[in-house]
């Protein structure tokens, strides 16, 4: 992971500060190792990027608040989503996956919002094409009612371009092979760097896990 000046995140993620200060105040970002509010140290990393373009891919099908929730709560399955498209040459894709009814209310930070869209569980996996559509149709459980499909690969290499137009190198993997135990590592490390500044989030049920 590389470290990035403010100016050189706005560029990056191809964000204004004032419109980046506004989705932090409405709580509608988040960041490497499920940071929400503000930034560790008064740095970003170039995760960080990457963590925004996911909420703004996610956003048109489950509104921005929600995209960063999720992102915020499954900030495993992202990154190792990020590692794995960084890895192989198929496609990777993340996937928020939903199951059971639709909810009519939805508590997001303390507050109840209606009108979301969002079902009874909600799951972040990831994986290639095929192995997203491995589903046991014999298991009810495992097969979505709506999935949202984001795809990482794609959105790297865009992240990579605009790099390259304001001068910065993200030739390298973002992240360590998945499996290596530096990946667990280094991920340990950047959530302890920032850990106080990390606070839980609440659905009316627990949200699925993946396996």
């Amino acid at each position: 992971m590389r470290t990035l000046s403010s100016d050189e995140f706005f560029a990056l993620a191809e964000v204004k500060p004032t419109t980046f200060r506004a989705a932090i105040s409405r709580r509608e970002a988040v960041f490497m190792a499920g940071l929400d509010r503000m930034l560790a140290g008064g740095t970003f990393l170039d995760l960080d990027a990457v963590a925004w373009k996911l909420t703004d891919e996610l956003a048109p099908a489950l509104t921005r608040k929600v995209a960063a929730v999720l992102l915020k709560g499954f900030n495993d399955q992202w990154c190792a989503a990020v590692s794995k498209a960084d890895q192989i040459a198929e496609p990777t894709f993340l996937v928020a996956l939903e199951r059971g009814q639709v909810l009519e209310e939805v508590e997001l930070y303390g507050q109840s919002r209606k009108g979301l869209g969002l079902r009874e569980a909600v799951n972040i996996s990831y994986g290639t094409m095929r192995e997203l559509g491995e589903f046991d149709h014999n298991k009810a459980t495992t097969i979505p009612d709506r999935m949202t499909l984001i795809n990482v690969t794609s959105l790297l290499a865009r992240v990579r371009d605009r790099a390259k137009v304001i001068g910065i190198d993200l030739s390298a993997p973002f992240l360590p092979p998945l499996g290596d135990p530096s990946f667990e590592q280094m991920l340990a490390e950047v959530k302890t760097f920032r850990e106080n500044l990390v606070t839980r989030v609440r659905f009316p049920r627990q949200a699925e896990r993946p396996e």
